[in-house]
């Protein structure tokens, strides 16, 4: 499997006086220069590797999940770290409460080349199909604005308390099936704290925990008991704050229509035998319709 990414998938691209595309398969940001396969590690790519994770993400407890290290090249996520530094001076959103104290990036905020770029790299069409065979879930759709996800960074005193995440998109209703998340904190140390706990479904104890390293990925599939969070605070040297980047994956839960009632597209000026067609299809129960279109093999 290829990614088939290419300079035009790019809206970004004139935005910044930092990144050149040089041709439809290379980019260079701040200058350093990238093919576009070697944003990724080659074993994305292996059909075999793709079924040892999905095993792995299915055996995992307390819920399905796959943690995974160096799914992107170190320089390439260098670069988006970078870009935490760069937006410093923007007008984040500080979310604090009784329960959870970080900062996070502006919907639909742009957020620099090498981020935008991650962004447009899980949100292609090789990456959620890579996805679904992990996960089994099919027709997975994405979200382009980063609803609930963006840039997360967590200072010093920060956490996030123990939760499950939010079920739907709040503008379009979709349900929410899994997060993506790629760690940023470089020479993470235990003693900072801020592991990802996942826990039990009676929330008593953490099964389960996840290092915030740099280039560390988390794959974690969302259900209303799934629950996880960072509960212990932040606690690492100064200027060394918890960063992460994370996109969420959705799926239409009432795309369970009639296909009985699909049309395909109506031209104006049909052939002879579409015409016989359009004339007896509403004279043929759905059933023996189907039947019939199977063993003419038609879909």
């Amino acid at each position: 499997m290829k990614s088939g990414i290419e300079s035009r998938n790019f809206s970004f691209s004139r935005r910044s006086n930092d990144v050149q595309v040089i041709d439809e398969f290379t980019i260079s940001i701040r200058g350093r220069k990238f093919t576009f396969e070697e944003l990724v590690d080659p074993a994305l790519y292996s059909a075999e590797q793709q079924d040892q994770w999905a095993v792995q993400l299915q055996n995992a407890a307390p819920f399905p999940f796959l943690a995974v290290n160096s799914w992107f090249n170190p320089d390439f996520l260098a670069l988006i770290m970078e870009e935490f530094d760069l937006n410093a001076t923007k007008d984040w959103r500080e979310v604090k409460s009784d329960y959870v104290n970080f900062r996070r990036s502006v919907l639909g905020d742009y957020l620099g080349p090498a981020t935008e770029l991650y962004f447009t790299l899980i949100n292609s069409s090789w990456f959620v199909l890579l996805l679904s065979k992990i996960t089994s879930i099919p027709n997975l759709i994405v979200d382009h604005t980063r609803y609930g996800g963006g840039m997360h960074e967590t200072v010093n005193g920060g956490y996030f308390s123990v939760h499950s995440d939010f079920n739907r998109h709040i503008q379009n209703g979709l349900a929410n099936k899994m997060v993506f998340i790629t760690y940023l904190t470089p020479n993470w140390q235990p003693e900072w704290g801020g592991e990802l706990e996942l826990w039990d479904a009676q929330q008593k104890t953490c099964v389960n925990k996840i290092t915030p390293k740099f280039g560390q990925s988390l794959l974690m599939i969302n259900g209303p008991k799934h629950f996880h969070g960072h509960p212990s605070i932040w606690n690492s040297p100064e200027g060394i704050p918890r960063r992460s980047i994370a996109n969420y994956y959705y799926v239409n839960e009432y795309a369970n229509f009639d296909r009985s009632e699909h049309y395909d597209s109506v031209y104006v000026l049909p052939k002879r035998a579409d015409k016989i067609v359009a004339y007896v299809r509403p004279l043929i129960p759905p059933l023996l319709w189907h039947t019939i279109r199977k063993l003419a093999g038609r879909p």
